[in-house]
Formats: structure tokens, sequence, C-alpha cells
């Protein structure tokens, strides 16, 4: 029988395809090597039970040397190989504790967890620490009780967000991947193959039912309202039918009070879901009211789901996207010491992920992420960064981004700092007899030896002018003696120590040299320091033209935007959208519109806000993108009511503490 944490430890195995040494597992797992080792011994049984070596070197590490294939049945068997297992894993122990206190209507005796958990009674009340922390930051509290234990109190909204919650950080990536195998292939295949979700406790017919439930409302909402649902959205949509089916039985209702639907889609995928979730219903003799239907379909709306007024009558929440972005930014920038606000790839693909995630946040919709734990292994600073920040930024407006949220942000951040790690490298110019052999041979060798170098050329000896003026070069790196305007080493053709060290001090020296004049250039200009370290300097004044035009036609379309949405717009939204149209604008002219990242149902043009800006488009004979569309009816979105961070209220319906 495999400890949990054993179990964590194959899955590492398993989805890694190069060695990994025992002192970065313990680091990850935060235990000691010694303690690795002797997991690895179960680890290595287990194996070889499934005909399976696991490889060991010094100084290289572990690994398994399988294809794609074999690893995808090993997790499978690992995923069969049943729910019993010994939780020496603090963090299994927890999400066990989290989800017997959810499941549960009544008091849960602390012997009962110790002795389920085969750990001690002080051992549990330490986890019960953890649990307790995370159920406050969803509104939960534990009430305890002598003689009767411990027992789960809040509303039912915020139980089941917790509930979803603590499941879908529990699935791994291939959990998700065989549930979507069940929820999409042809065969009835079981919905359980996640542990987790044996708790909900369904019949094998009522397995089925849900299934095929499932497989209808995708079918439908792809052909009658030309909607396709990623798999997050579905996984989201079969956990929370799940949990409203189970808490249903338990006769445990959703208390809401309907309000009207401000989007034509909305009420139309809301339709589609009513007629397939009251069908179901009565094949599993229950009625589904119509506030547990909205929580079901709440992820397939997305951000559809803002009303033009607060159901109270009080003023509406306004979020401004591009100012939590660039806070975000520059307070990251600040944490790591990077000049991550100077890149625009950034603000602009995070602008798009946090417009998104933000608005589906405040509609009570959460989205499963099955890399977040690799995000965390892998980028354990990064993480670390990300998560303060966010703590910082969106803590004082009411929003609490969970760790699957924060993942997806570190990888914003990390792309950057790859590209600004990328940008750094020093460009060398690789020159030989013939530019070939030699040459070819020498950049392999240069860039595996010196990750700072990038070889951006290979030339021969006649070559090198007609190379230096097409190429920005920093540094030559030559077999041959040669005379030129830039630095340069002569090497042997197979380097030698010296060599290398010879490289290595242009490259430190040509790093300083850059540095100071980054810094001069960045007190005088940014954008020149940009400009001229691309381009030639006879080029200059044909962009300068070109970005006029492309400037003073963004700000003529702002204006006219911003005008015509004045009475939707806070001082700070108009800023955002201002700055938006006019990088909008300069992607355009170039040939690369905005990309969401993940697209949303468009709206019909019975929208009153989409009606008007596009009548303003055609009247000033422009068009759009939908992409582009739709993020500027974000931004004048943003004044219209979203549920409060809290989770009190999701979309259309405002739900009630009792």
């Amino acid at each position: 029988m495999l400890a949990s944490r054993s179990r964590e430890l194959l899955k590492v195995l398993i989805n890694t395809r190069h060695p990994v040494r025992i002192k970065d597992l313990a680091r990850d797992f935060q235990v000691s090597e010694r303690t690795i080792k002797y997991d690895l011994k179960s680890v290595r049984r287990w194996l070889t039970d499934q005909n399976v070596s696991l490889y060991s070197q010094p100084n290289k590490g572990i690994w398994i040397a399988e294809g794609s294939g074999k690893r995808s049945e090993l997790l499978a068997a690992l995923a069969d190989a049943g729910p019993r297992e010994i939780y020496l894993n603090q963090r299994a122990r927890f999400q066990h504790i989290v989800l017997e206190l959810l499941f549960c209507d009544g008091y849960l005796r602390i012997g009962e967890l110790a002795q389920n958990l085969q750990v001690s009674r002080n051992t549990v009340v330490a986890d019960l620490r953890e649990a307790e922390a995370y159920l406050e930051s969803w509104g939960l509290f534990l009430q305890r009780k002598a003689h009767y234990g411990i027992l789960v109190s809040g509303s039912e909204w915020k139980r089941r967000l917790a509930l979803e919650n603590v499941i879908q950080t529990s699935l791994g990536s291939h959990d998700m991947y065989r549930l979507m195998q069940a929820l999409l292939g042809e065969t009835d295949q079981p919905l359980r193959p996640a542990a987790i979700l044996r708790h909900f406790a369904f019949s094998a017919a009522e397995e089925q039912q849900i299934q095929r439930t499932m497989r209808r409302l995708l079918e439908r909402l792809q052909r009658e309202l030309e909607i396709c649902l990623s798999e997050r959205v579905l996984i989201s949509v079969l956990i929370r039918l799940s949990i409203s089916l189970y808490r249903l039985r338990k006769r445990h209702k959703l208390q809401a009070k309907p309000l009207p639907f401000c989007h034509d889609k909305a009420q139309q995928i809301y339709r589609v879901f009513q007629q397939e979730l009251s069908r179901l219903g009565a094949q599993c003799w229950m009625l589904l009211p119509e506030a547990e239907m909205v929580f079901v379909c709440l992820p397939a709306m997305g951000t559809t789901l803002l009303a033009d007024a607060s159901a109270d009558g009080g003023e509406p929440k306004q979020l401004d996207d591009y100012a939590l972005t660039s806070e975000l930014i520059e307070a990251i920038s600040l944490r790591t010491g990077m000049p991550l606000r100077d890149d625009p790839d950034l603000a602009v693909d995070l602008l798009a992920h946090l417009s998104d995630r933000i608005r589906k946040h405040l509609n009570g919709v959460l989205d499963p992420n099955p890399l977040a734990d690799e995000i965390k292994r892998a980028y354990p600073q990064m993480f670390a960064a990300v998560k303060m920040s966010c703590e910082q930024v969106f803590a004082k407006r009411g929003i609490r981004l969970l760790d699957s949220d924060i993942a997806y942000i570190v990888l914003h951040f990390q792309a950057a700092c790859n590209r600004m790690q990328e940008r750094k490298k020093v460009n060398a110019l690789v020159v030989c007899g013939t530019g070939r052999g030699t040459a070819r041979f020498l950049k392999t060798f240069l860039e595996q030896e010196i990750k700072s170098l990038r070889v951006v050329g290979l030339c021969s000896s006649l070559e090198v002018e007609k190379y230096l003026a097409t190429r920005q070069v920093d540094l030559i790196v030559t077999v041959l003696p040669l005379e030129s305007s830039l630095p340069v080493v002569t090497v042997h053709p197979l380097p030698t120590r010296q060599d290398i060290a010879a490289i290595e001090q242009l490259v430190k020296e040509w790093e300083q040299a850059a540095e100071r004049a980054n810094a001069s250039q960045l007190r005088r200009s940014p954008t020149d320091a940009y400009v001229r370290g691309e381009l030639q300097e006879r080029d200059l004044p044909i962009v300068e033209r070109i970005t006029q035009e492309v400037i003073c036609q963004g700000f003529a379309l702002a204006q006219r935007i911003v005008a015509e949405f004045r009475e939707q717009l806070s001082e700070q939204a108009a800023d955002g959208l201002m700055l938006h149209i006019l990088l909008m604008v300069n992607r355009l002219s170039f040939g690369s519109p905005y990309l969401l990242v993940e697209e949303q149902p468009k709206a019909k043009a019975a929208s009153g806000l989409r009606r008007r800006l596009e009548n303003l488009l055609e009247e000033a004979e422009i068009s759009l993108p939908e992409s582009e569309i739709s993020v500027i009816l974000r931004y004048i979105a943003s004044e219209r009511r979203v549920i409060a961070g809290d989770g009190e209220r999701s979309g259309d319906y405002e739900w009630l503490d009792h």
C-alpha cells in the first residue's frame, strides 16, 4: 500500500522527462533526503510490479525511461489503485480533513479523524489549525462542542465554494484528463476516475445520468449557440452539478433572490441548462430549484453575468483592470528587483488574463488549474513573490485570489523574466574558414558552455562585413586571425578552457558596459534607447512618420469612444481605456490583433453598450476584430454591478446567508 507522499513522488517521476535529484525532491516535499530515500523503496516496488525500472545515477538523479503511452498507463494504474492509503503527507491529511468536515452534516470527533488517518490525536489537532485557517478564508468557522466534536458553520453558498475549491485542487492533471475522456467519449466510461469524486456516493445509474446530461449540455450549447466550453469550464460544471445534487439530497438548498438577466447570451445559456437540469432532476426524482441551476451554469456564463445596477440599489463595484494590472506589475518588479514594468508584452497579456479572471472571480466562478503544484515546484521564488504581491494589491479591493489563480499569473511573469534574460544575452558571430562544419560545432559548444551567449550567425572570414551589416553583433568568435571594430576572440577549433575564459571575460565586460549605457539612455529617453538598439540610424525617420500617424489615429478613436461612454467610465477606467486603444491601433497597424486567452461567447447586437460601440465604429469606418471589441466592452462594463468580493452575490442572483 502506497503512502500519500509516495503517490505524489510517483506522479512527479512519471510526469518528469529528465533525471530528478533527491535533494531537489526533498526541498519540494519539505522533508529530509533520508525520508525521500525511504519513500523510494515503496515507489520502486510499485514500479517493479508494473514491469518498469527506476534508474538512478550519482550526481545525475533518478528517472523513469518510458514513452508517453506507458507513462499514461502508469498514471491510470496509480489512480485505480484505490482510495485507501496512509496519509503521511500533511497536505493530503489537510485535504482529507477539510473534505470530511464539508461533507459531514453533523459533528466529527477528533478521535475518529485520527483513526481514519492512522495518526496521533496531536497530529490531527495540528492539521486542524491549517484546516480552520482555510475554512475561515472562505467565511466558514469551526464550532467545538464538548463530547460531540467539531462542526462547520457558515452560509451554504460559501460552503459550496470552499468544497468546490478543495476538490479542484485535489484533482491532478491526469485526473482531469480521465474526466474529460469520460465526458467526451462515446462510451459510458465511469465518471469516477478521481478518488475525490467518490465522496458523492452516486450510484452507477446516477453517474450515467449525470454523464449523459453533461454530454447533452455540451452538444446543445455548441449546436444551438455556437459555444464550445473549455475543459476547465466542463470540469467546473461537473463538480458544481455533483455538489448541487449531493447537497439537495441532504436537504440543503441555496437561498437566492432572482434578479433579471442583463444579457441575451446569458439568458440563452441559462435556458439550455434549465431544460437539461430539469430533465436530470426528473430522472433522479429530485426538483432542482432555479437557484441551483444558476449555481451549476455560472462557469459556462463566465463574464456575461454583469448587471447594470446592484440589486439593493447601492453603488456598483468599480474596478479598473488596467490600474490593477499596472499596480501588480509594479509590486512584483519591486519585490523581485527586475524591471518587469518595461516589458510591453507582459502588460498586454496580463491585462487580458486579469480582465477575465477577476470578472469570473467576482461572479463566483472558480477555475481549476491542474498545473498549480507543478508551477509551485518549478518556480517557487516567483510564486512566493506573486502571491505576496497579489495579497497586497487585491486584498484592499476585497478580492482573494486562490493558489490556482496565482499559478496562472506566475506563468505570465516567468515568461517576462525569460524574455528579459534572452534580451540580455550577448550576440556573437562565429567565424571559420568556410562558415560550415567548424562554425556549427562552435555554435553548439559555446551556447552550452556560456549561457549568456547567443550565436546569431555563422560565416567565413570573407563574409564578416556582410553579416555585420545585416545583424546586431556584439562580439566575434573566430578560429582565424581577424581584425574588426568589434571585440574579437580567437579560439581553437576545439576550444580550450583558456578560450572559454577569454570569451567569458569579454562577455562580462560587454554586460557591464551595456548596463552603464542602458542607465544613461534610460535617464534621457527609454524609447530612444529601445528603438536605436533595434533599428539602423537611416530607418528612424520612416519609423517616426509611421508612429506619428498611428498615434494620431489611436488618439482620435480613443477620444470618440471615451466621449461616447463617459457616463459609464470612471476617471481611472477612462485613462486605462485611452491607453488600451492607443496600443490596440498600434497592434492592428502592424498586423498583430489582440487574442483573448480564453474566448468568450459573443454578445448579440441587442446589448445596448455593444450596439452603441458598433454604431460608433461604423460611423468612423473602422472594422475591429471581435477580440478587440470584447476587451473595450470590458472597460465600459467595469462600472456595472458584479458580486461583492466575499462571494455573497453571483451574477443575476443575490445569495443569502441563511
